[in-house]
């Protein structure tokens, strides 16, 4: 359903046209009339005719293509890029300068590997509507993808300068500096992304690469922290599962820093071993199990004050007791497999002890 405005012709502005539009006898006025009231909603996303005549400006909203443009939208967040790609196409035939239809189209592109068409239409999009901190950061992506650091700084810098509170541009922008090596711009936006959006799983993961790739002793606790918040966030996203794994690492690092055979884990395990003499392998691997599922939230090995509960063998035990239980059980359940902290060795010297 279309709606429709009509305005005097006398009560507009005409300082807002070019100037060689601006004579009302010039067969340009009527048209410029139309590109900038056309422009000015299409920057915005919405679509609109303009007719202008000798007395009033006649504007046509298009209800029918915004209804178009937002199931596009609908279609491509529920992954059904190829429908949205085509609505937006169909769209853009008539509406060529509408920033929305630009940004989207241009986005897919991007994603699909069609760098060129990407860039031509997100270029579009913010000549359209230049203040469109979202279809900059789009942009820059694309430059990046295609290997031009140089623009994709300058559309990154252009989005910030644009909306410096927008958590997904900060962070956006952020990802890109550190990815051209400028660590220092990419740290200062992505805690700004982190202070504005504190529970967002990919803010946080960007801010610990780049800390991470800074690699300074003081980043170590921050590292820890911001690992275990994404953990704590939700443990089943692709930032949690590759924070789990830098822990892990993290740990071991520390672990063997200390010495290269540790005593304490060593009478973890031959602790572990005397309890599961007399337990089948069901419950064995019941312990395991929990084991596993504790450590998912992480488990401070370092820390013999740490205190950590299990139910199937009842009782308190240390971050690295508990990893010398779990890693006892699974060899006991199945010799050689990893359980995904190094206590390989200690569990080897204690085994003989059990068997002395």
């Amino acid at each position: 359903m279309n709606s429709k405005i009509i305005l005097p012709l006398d009560d507009f502005d005409i300082s807002n046209l070019p100037k060689n539009y601006q004579d009302k006898n010039s067969p340009n006025f009527k048209e410029g009339i139309k590109e900038y009231i056309e422009g000015d909603y299409g920057k915005l996303g919405h679509f609109v005719s303009v007719k202008v005549t000798d007395e009033n400006i006649e504007i046509n909203q298009d209800k029918k293509s915004d209804e178009k443009l937002e199931y596009a939208v609908v279609a491509l967040q529920q992954g059904h890029t190829t429908k949205g790609k085509e609505i937006l196409n169909t769209l853009l035939s008539k509406y060529p300068k509408n920033a929305a239809i630009l940004f989207n189209l241009g986005m897919i592109y991007s994603d699909q590997g069609d760098l060129q068409k990407s860039i031509m239409l997100l270029d579009q999009a913010v000549k359209s509507n230049n203040e469109h901190a979202h279809a900059w950061v789009a942009l820059s992506v694309a430059y990046m993808r295609n290997s031009d650091i140089e623009l994709a700084t300058k559309s990154a810098n252009t989005a910030v300068q644009i909306d410096s509170n927008d958590p997904y541009v900060l962070r956006t922008a952020g990802t890109l500096l550190a990815q051209a090596g400028n660590n220092t711009g990419a740290l200062l936006l992505l805690e700004k992304a982190v202070q504005k959006s504190p529970n967002d799983s990919i803010s946080l993961y960007s801010l610990s690469e780049c800390l991470r790739v800074i690699n300074t002793d003081e980043n170590e606790q921050r590292l820890d922290e911001l690992y275990k918040r994404i953990i704590e966030l939700d443990p089943s996203t692709p930032q949690a599962k590759k924070a789990k794994e830098y822990r892990r690492k993290f740990a071991n690092k520390k672990f063997r820093e200390v010495s290269d055979l540790r005593p304490d884990a060593v009478m973890y395990c031959l602790d572990a071993l005397n309890k599961f003499e007399s337990m089948s392998t069901k419950l064995i691997a019941g312990v395991a199990m929990e084991a596993a599922t504790l450590g998912q939230s992480g488990l401070n090995v370092n820390n013999p004050d740490s205190s950590y509960q299990l139910r199937t063998i009842p009782g308190e035990y240390s971050g690295l007791n508990v990893v010398c239980i779990l890693h006892t059980a699974i060899q006991k359940i199945s010799p050689g497999d990893d359980s995904g902290f190094d206590v390989q060795k200690e569990y080897e010297e204690a085994l003989k002890l059990f068997n002395s």
